[in-house]
């Protein structure tokens, strides 16, 4: 018999309209979500109808190939393994160690971008707008535009201009390649070492999480599990994995203060209005947004939440009322943020939008 003494585990469950509700969790399997409600009442249900078990003290956890920093293999279908490079196999697949679940290897018809290194290079959005060919991302920053046509043990061979040029791996920072991307149905586990990966025949308890990602069994602590995300039905996309247009201000007083995104946080300085071009198949949006704290004092603004057709929602921000929660039903393809200051000036309206996410409907 399953009392509450063996729900250890607090978590936040996200539902088709990305509200989070408090829970404690039990087991998953077959799937089925065991779990006890804020009434202590034991739940089972399935798991489909959920979009995202979140073990984390906020709404939605945070994810993206850029937030934790470090070597990386993201697959033209979201996935993200973190790792080290571990060399090429025989049959020129990149062979990558992973964090979590050990060697794998990847065709490069199946990657969107490799980061060899854990120093800060450009992301694959900065450099998303003309690719059109594979790129190399040197070491020194220096990027080189043609056709990968091999992995070698030693390095890879770029063809430049009907040319072959080959760059040893120790000048290799990132690859970035035009690969068709598309998004998968499953299970998503997210991790803390900021892998994301798609799990069949996911089990969970309060000790481990198994499964077969890729073919392989694989099997991680429950304590490195972030968020389990269930896309048969819905997907969850950060906003600020999308590309943004900042339509006006972005100064305060000549000096630049564009907006900056880490994972699933955006922070936006007044004066300003972002607009971002929504995937097809967006319904919803959702975020909490706070004040920055060190700010309260002098911080007054109003946040704008607006599609083409006009306002979705708006707060007013200060120092008795620094935070409040954004969920908007999307219309349409854009989404404009306005931050606009208020009667102190912009010096300290600056606020941060956590959890910012958008709901994607899975075609049918």
């Amino acid at each position: 018999m399953i009392t509450a003494a063996h729900a250890v585990e607090p978590a936040v469950l996200i539902d088709a309209e990305l509200r989070g509700r408090r829970i404690k969790f039990v087991t998953l399997g077959g799937g089925v979500l065991t779990y006890f409600d804020d009434a202590r009442r034991l739940q089972r249900e399935s798991a489909q109808q959920f979009v995202s078990l979140q073990f984390t003290d906020r709404g939605l956890a945070a994810d993206g190939p850029d937030e934790v920093g470090g070597a990386m293999v993201q697959l033209g279908d979201g996935q993200i393994f973190r790792g080290q490079m571990a060399g090429v196999d025989e049959q020129g697949r990149l062979k990558w160690q992973t964090s979590s679940f050990g060697e794998m290897h990847f065709k490069l018809d199946d990657v969107a971008r490799v980061v060899t290194v854990d120093t800060e290079l450009p992301t694959r959005a900065d450099l998303q707008a003309t690719v059109a060919n594979d790129r190399v991302v040197l070491r020194n920053g220096d990027v080189v535009s043609g056709f990968i046509a091999a992995l070698k043990p030693d390095g890879l061979v770029l063809q430049v201009d009907q040319q072959e040029l080959t760059l040893t791996w120790d000048r290799v920072g990132q690859l970035l390649l035009p690969n068709p991307t598309r998004s998968a149905p499953g299970t998503w586990v997210r991790l803390t070492d900021g892998s994301c990966v798609l799990i069949d025949q996911v089990t969970l308890d309060s000790t481990r999480l198994t499964g077969a990602a890729r073919g392989q069994v694989v099997e991680v602590p429950r304590s490195m599990v972030l968020a389990i995300d269930f896309a048969d039905r819905h997907q969850l996309v950060s906003l600020g994995s999308l590309q943004r247009t900042v339509r006006s201000g972005g100064k305060v007083f000549g000096v630049p203060m564009p907006p900056r995104t880490a994972g699933d946080e955006l922070s936006l300085h007044a004066p300003t209005t972002i607009e971002f071009t929504l995937p097809a198949g967006a319904t919803r949006f959702a975020a909490d947004a706070a004040l920055d704290p060190q700010g309260l004092d002098w911080a007054d603004l109003n946040l704008i939440v607006a599609d083409a057709r006009g306002e979705l929602q708006q707060v007013h921000l200060n120092g008795e009322n620094p935070q409040a929660r954004i969920n908007v039903q999307l219309r349409g393809n854009r989404l404009i943020l306005t931050v606009d200051e208020g009667a102190n000036g912009p010096v300290f309206d600056r606020l941060t939008l956590y959890g910012a996410w958008l709901l994607i409907q899975a075609s049918p």
